[in-house]
């Protein structure tokens, strides 16, 4: 059985919603007799330095509920020890290829950092570079804020180091990064040209015979922002659970911006908590980087599209090339529209453009929707010069599929 992904995304929504699972933040619960009160700093101290997750979690609420600033060299302290998790899953999300369940102490170790980084970001803490780099694997969320809050000279080359991370599982990482070294169109020299030529934008030609209708792809919508929350354990406090979206629902989340459209949420929880939303920023795709390329520009978009297509009726094969070159000849305007709005800025240089080195990539793709009775001529693969940087790719496939069935 084949599914398509946004079904079955939309399917985990449903299903949640079904459960009854609609929340505003977790239910307050009494708080065990072990931590009740209000410690004292020694006995808060005592707490972060023990080796048990839970007491290291309510040093943590504690040291954020008292303010107490003292606290805060060893809450950073204990953030540069991280040692990053093996790749995981989500409790409520199922295991997808090459991840793992976590063990119980590894679970209250992850738990027990949410409660500290949360500290941290509440009292308004610094984390230095080469820790937030051990800390961007399981926690990218809280990284992305504390990055946003670092000044722009120094956090630069730890920025230029994540966008260049080819790790497949730091992908919103790479797409933080990016948006912070574009922040107050400021980015480094060659870092914009880097965002458009990594642009690979699709093509997609649609060639019918005249007289034919053409059919058009459509996809659902998507408009949940719901909080699926697992049974929770009351032994620990409520501390802030963070996730990267590009839209908040603010009547039970905290905002934090980061850069651009991106944002951080929190909402309270106990332990380890999934929020599954309609608003990811995703990788730094040919999406991400044409949005924070606009962005740069003042602008909400560009006229370059992620993918673009073209309708073509043809009788023949000369037609047919004649109109597919002219949608590339198209497509090509665009680009150096958008080249020549970026070099006006001085955001690239006119040495990058005649290199060819701000330049997206056109991958087309071919749809023959002839009948088979109509396929009377041939629809040859045009070839076009390397510096138009075009290039043939296989037809994408419009579903996922999950699993097999016999």
């Amino acid at each position: 059985m084949r599914v398509n992904a946004r079904t079955w995304t939309m399917g985990l929504l449903c299903w949640a919603m079904g459960l009854g699972l609609w929340v505003s933040g977790t239910a307050r619960a009494q708080i065990p007799e072990a931590y009740a009160g209000t410690p004292t700093q020694e006995r808060i101290a005592a707490w972060l330095k023990s080796d048990i997750g839970r007491d290291r979690a309510w040093g943590a609420y504690y040291a954020a509920q008292t303010k107490d600033v003292t606290l805060l060299p060893e809450l950073v302290r204990m953030a540069e020890r991280w040692e990053a998790l093996p790749t995981h899953s989500d409790p409520d999300i199922p295991t997808l290829r090459g991840q793992t369940k976590l063990e119980p102490e590894q679970v209250d170790r992850l738990d027990a950092m949410t409660a500290v980084l949360d500290a941290v970001i509440l009292m308004d803490g610094r984390i230095p570079a080469q820790g937030l780099l051990k800390l961007q694997g399981d926690f990218p969320a809280q990284t992305a804020v504390l990055l946003s809050r670092m000044p722009e000279p120094e956090v630069e080359p730890t920025l230029l180091t994540m966008v260049h991370d080819t790790d497949r599982w730091h992908q919103e990482q790479r797409h933080v990064a990016a948006a912070l070294l574009a922040r107050e169109q400021k980015p480094p020299v060659g870092f914009v040209a880097s965002l458009m030529h990594g642009a690979d934008v699709g093509g997609m030609v649609l060639v019918y015979i005249p007289g034919l209708t053409g059919s058009s792809l459509s996809g659902g919508g998507c408009e949940a922002d719901i909080a699926i929350v697992r049974p929770q354990d009351f032994d620990w406090p409520q501390v802030g659970q963070y996730s990267l979206r590009t839209n908040i629902d603010v009547s039970y989340a905290t905002s934090y911006r980061i850069a651009g459209r991106i944002q951080v949420a929190r909402i309270e929880g106990t332990r380890t908590i999934s929020y599954p939303h309609c608003y990811e920023i995703g990788d730094l795709n040919t999406r991400a980087r044409l949005q924070i390329v606009a962005e740069l520009l003042g602008r909400d978009s560009l006229d370059i599209q992620t993918d673009e297509t073209t309708t073509i009726f043809a009788a023949g094969t000369a037609e047919y090339e004649r109109k597919l070159r002219e949608f590339v000849a198209q497509e090509e305007q665009k680009f150096l529209t958008v080249e020549t709005q970026l070099q006006a800025k001085g955001l690239v240089t006119a040495d990058e453009i005649a290199r060819g080195d701000a330049k997206p990539k056109l991958m087309l793709s071919l749809h023959d929707y002839r009948s088979n009775d109509a396929k009377s001529f041939e629809l040859p693969k045009i070839e076009f010069p390397s510096e138009q940087g075009v290039e043939w790719t296989t037809p994408r496939m419009w579903y996922v599929p999950l699993q097999s069935e016999p």
